[in-house]
């Protein structure tokens, strides 16, 4: 299929080219020769001019950044600073061409089931809550005056029952 198209590429673009063509008015190349100062990495970005807070906090598409507390950081708060997002979506802060260490802090972040598994503190909270839980039952279970009542409130915690309707 691609040696099929490399093959036809000649025959259209002759094509096209009579078609399409045309001479230029002026056959002058206004084309400069790259300088070494000429960075296609800044040229191929988007910049924009944003503020940092006091706190060393700078947002940009809804994801804040934490500066870092340098003393560049500390002298760029309360002044505007540049964000450079690049085509891979990565950011740079640079305040007057120094780049700011930074760390993302997304506001809309969102937690995966699978962080929660991970997470320890959260297994700990659960076994404690179903221990409340356990110690909860039981103090109603002997708190039931009838046998019936007792196997009632066991049936409802084992989810067998619905909970008592208003």
């Amino acid at each position: 299929m691609i040696d099929e198209a490399n093959v036809y590429l000649p025959k259209f673009m002759d094509d096209y080219n009579r078609r399409f063509g045309c001479v230029a008015r002026n056959d002058h190349d206004a084309h400069r020769p790259l300088l070494d100062r000429d960075g296609l990495d800044d040229i191929f970005t988007w910049q924009e001019e944003r503020r940092v807070t006091a706190q060393l906090t700078v947002h940009h598409k809804r994801t804040m950044y934490l500066l870092e507390p340098t003393p560049e950081a500390k002298a760029a708060a309360k002044k505007r600073v540049t964000v450079v997002e690049y085509e891979d979506g990565h950011v740079s802060i640079r305040s007057r061409g120094v780049v700011l260490a930074a760390r993302p802090f997304h506001k809309d972040g969102c937690v995966t089931q699978g962080s929660i598994v991970e997470n320890k503190l959260l297994s700990g909270a659960l076994i404690e809550i179903h221990k409340r839980q356990q110690s909860k039952e039981k103090a109603l279970v002997k708190s039931a005056k009838t046998k019936r009542d007792k196997r009632i409130v066991r049936d409802r915690f084992a989810g067998t029952l619905p909970p008592p309707g208003p």
